[in-house]
């Protein structure tokens, strides 16, 4: 088998003050500039997503075990299947419309 190399001395220093650098860069970066007040984060959004549709939910599927078990995994799989497409059809939107030979 093949042996990882392992650094050491010099290099490792400067890999840990690379890193130190750039952390401290972007908390002070996030401190000044933050996220804009009116643009929602994506995370807020998906939570607002995932609640309302745990409250449509909840009012289909029966309040039993299973019942609550197959409206978990459908929510599921619903909040994965849109977070996957919105971001999708932006790009191609953004592809088709913007790079428009």
């Amino acid at each position: 088998m093949h042996e990882i190399p392992q650094q050491t001395g010099r290099v490792t220093e400067l890999i840990y003050t690379y890193h130190t650098i750039a952390l401290a860069a972007g908390f002070i970066l996030d401190l000044i500039f933050g996220d804009p007040r009116w643009l929602y984060h994506p995370v807020c959004l998906i939570g607002k997503l995932i609640s309302s549709f745990e409250k449509g939910i909840r009012k289909v599927f029966p309040k039993t075990e299973k019942g609550e078990l197959a409206g978990g995994l459908v929510e599921v799989i619903l909040i994965c299947v849109i977070t996957l497409l919105v971001p999708a059809f932006c790009f191609v939107f953004f592809v088709i419309f913007i790079f428009r030979p």
